[in-house]
């Protein structure tokens, strides 16, 4: 009996927590620190690191499904400028920033692998550490919301664009910093139009949260 109310109790942590995972990952806020401020408030403790980057799949799933025929036409336009040598198709150079992006994330997920082992257990992880991020990278994105000339599209992309993105979203390793905020930011600072920032922020999501 005490087996099955623990099963219960663990499911039920994991429903409310996909659930806030599922309703953070689309908005500019941080996923991850509500993955974590949830559970404290609730008593629950902190659930780590690994099991927020395991329930974040479901909301990656999610945009590959929606996104699916822009990623379809990113794949077909590469293999196109493979055979033609020809690089300058929006599409393509789509798909150059995409995988350009991903490389600071990776550096420094590595690097936080190898040389910071209790990294999920750091002061950055703690609930005030939290709060003042997620204040200070609110008022980021307001800046660069009314700064912004919102000319940009994704016609424009370009391979600095992935970088200069790519830099912003390596900081969503930081709880309090979301990864869908600090890429709109990034690129609202570089004068995108809104709704091409936040496409622009979900396929470039999408490698990175997989790995």
């Amino acid at each position: 009996m005490l087996d099955g109310m623990t099963l219960a109790h663990h499911l039920t942590e994991a429903l409310i927590l996909g659930l806030v995972e599922g309703v953070t990952e689309f908005l500019p806020i941080s996923s991850m620190a509500h993955m974590k401020v949830v559970p404290m408030l609730l008593g629950w403790g902190d659930p780590g690191v690994a099991f927020g980057a395991m329930v974040q799949l479901g909301s990656i799933l999610a945009v590959i499904l929606y996104f699916r025929q822009d990623l379809i036409e990113v794949v077909r336009s590469v293999l196109q400028s493979m055979c033609c040598k020809n690089w300058d198709s929006p599409y393509t150079r789509l798909g150059q920033a995409i995988v350009v992006e991903t490389i600071p994330a990776l550096v420094v997920g590595v690097a936080i692998k190898l040389f910071l082992p209790g990294f999920d257990h750091s002061a950055l992880r703690s609930l005030h550490s939290i709060g003042l991020i997620s204040v200070v990278m609110a008022a980021l994105l307001g800046i660069a919301e009314r700064m912004a000339s919102h000319r940009r599209d994704l016609s424009d992309v370009r391979v600095r664009d992935g970088i200069l993105v790519g830099c912003a979203q390596a900081l969503a390793i930081i709880p309090g910093v979301s990864r869908s905020g600090s890429t709109l930011t990034a690129s609202l600072f570089d004068n995108w139009k809104r709704e091409d920032a936040a496409r622009f922020s979900f396929l470039l999501g999408i490698p990175t949260i997989l790995l």
